[in-house]
């Protein structure tokens, strides 16, 4: 079940990333501290402009499986499923429910994000596209998924 996320679920929802990050993403120790301290800068900004963003949960049996974060309607900036849930639909299921809350307010009509290295396989078979000009960031590299 997909639903948004509420304050409350904060929690949860960064101990989901943190069993993501530590488990799941392909990254060096320097690079994972990194995207552990974006990440909360990132939780924090939805915490004050929650209502410039879609930050969705997918549960099961009421537990937590899987969050996604677009901020402003085209920064996909996290994707995690818990790593006991990965490779069953889960993750597709988010970021598709989150294209769809995004169109239309999009302000360049697209998606944008940085994939981790292990994560580029997943955003192309769900139609995002790489951008060669993209500045390079320690997440890898940059997609994007015109709405």
């Amino acid at each position: 079940m997909i639903d948004d996320i509420a304050i409350a679920d904060l929690p949860a929802v960064a101990a989901l990333i943190e069993r993501a990050v530590a488990r799941s993403v392909d990254a060096t120790d320097g690079e994972k501290a990194e995207y552990r301290a974006n990440i909360a800068r990132n939780l924090a900004w939805w915490r004050d402009h929650g209502r410039e963003a879609v930050h969705l949960k997918f549960s099961e049996a009421g537990t937590l499986a899987g969050v996604v974060l677009v901020k402003e309607h085209w920064n996909l900036c996290h994707l995690f499923v818990d790593p006991a849930s990965q490779r069953r639909g889960i993750g597709t299921a988010l970021v598709e429910e989150a294209i769809a809350r995004c169109r239309g307010r999009a302000p360049r009509g697209r998606l944008r994000l940085n994939a981790a290295r292990n994560a580029v396989p997943f955003y192309e078979r769900l139609g995002f596209t790489h951008v060669p000009d993209a500045q390079a960031s320690i997440a890898g590299m940059q997609f994007e998924y015109r709405l």
